[in-house]
């Protein structure tokens, strides 16, 4: 899964979360907002990325030579 799937599926299980009609999902949806933020971690762990997204310095130039 790329990071944008990645990222959305957060995004779409904290709308989820917010809207659910028992605690039962509410719980369900907050598990997965979690499993999703583990998972975008892991994602811009692996491709070099920082936690805020930025490339780390290192990684710039191959970056942007392509």
């Amino acid at each position: 899964m790329d990071l944008n799937q990645l990222l959305y599926n957060h995004q779409v299980a904290k709308m989820n979360a917010n809207h659910s009609a028992s605690n039962d999902d509410r719980k369900t949806y907050f598990d997965l907002v979690g499993y999703y933020e583990k998972r975008i971690a892991a994602f811009r762990k692996d491709s070099g990325l920082s936690s805020n997204a930025w490339l780390h310095r290192e990684r710039l130039g191959d970056f942007l030579s392509g």
